[in-house]
Parts: structure tokens; C-alpha cells; sequence
């Protein structure tokens, strides 16, 4: 067969219809987009809540920590003051029994530990002055040179 010459306007409409046909085409994959677009939308939103239900648990038992911490927070405190208070009253009670027992001993015994409470009063007094007048040792820093 020879090649017919074709009307211009047919010519055209066979493009028009190649045009069409390629259009169907990319809207039927337009659509399966669209479709798929829709399921990884739907299957984003349920994992979003199902995050958004996991986290409101995690702040339920974060919230519940921090309350327990709380309570067992003022528990130490009540707990450390008792003991507190217990100490001081122990502390005066050994205080009172070493008056009573400087007092009971009599002769050379009781003369010497007199003395010597009274040489440790006087070493306290002078290590307590001499804290007083120091500054904050020098951590941290080099020496100069020639010093050790």
C-alpha cells in the first residue's frame, strides 16, 4: 500500500485522540496517587494517635514518678529532722555525763582530764581563729617557679 495523504483534519483529530488517550492515562495514574495518598494519609493519622495515646500514658506515669518523688522527698525530710533532734538531744546527754564524770573524778585522774579538756578547748579555739583568716586553698592552680 502507498501512503495516503491524510486531510488535514484528520490529521488533527488523530493527534487530538493520541493527546486524549495519553491524557486518560495519566489521570488513571494520577488517581492511583491520590488513592495511594489517601492510605499512607490514614495509616499516618493512626500512628500519630497511637503516639499521642503512648505519650498522655508516658505524662500519666511521669506525673505519678513526680508525686511518689514528693512524698518521699517529705518523708526524708521528716525522717532526717527526727534524727536531727534525736542527735542534739543525744549530744546534750553526753555533755551532761562528761560534766558529771569530770566532776566524780577526784586526785591526779580527775585533775588530768581536766587539764587536758581544757588544752583541747584552747587548740579548737586557735584552729578556729586561724580557718577564719585563711582564704580558699589555691586548687586548680600552678605554682609559681621556684615554688613547690
Amino acid at each position: 500500500m502507498a501512503d495516503v495523504e491524510m486531510s488535514p483534519a484528520n490529521l488533527i483529530l488523530q493527534a487530538l485522540h493520541a493527546i486524549r488517550q495519553e491524557l486518560q492515562g495519566t489521570n488513571a495514574r494520577i488517581d492511583q496517587t491520590n488513592t495511594r495518598l489517601d492510605l499512607t494519609r490514614q495509616e499516618l493519622s493512626g500512628r500519630l494517635d497511637q503516639t499521642n495515646e503512648r505519650l498522655d500514658l508516658t505524662n500519666e506515669r511521669l506525673d505519678q514518678t513526680i508525686e511518689r518523688l514528693d512524698q518521699l522527698r517529705v518523708f526524708t525530710v521528716q525522717k532526717l529532722t527526727d534524727l536531727n533532734a534525736k542527735v542534739d538531744s543525744l549530744g546534750e546527754r553526753m555533755g551532761a555525763l562528761g560534766a558529771r564524770l569530770e566532776n566524780a573524778l577526784t586526785g591526779q585522774l580527775g585533775q588530768d582530764v581536766r587539764d587536758l579538756k581544757m588544752r583541747v578547748l584552747h587548740v579548737e579555739e586557735r584552729l578556729s581563729s586561724l580557718g577564719a583568716h585563711e582564704g580558699s586553698p589555691p586548687y586548680g592552680t600552678k605554682p609559681a617557679s621556684g615554688e613547690k
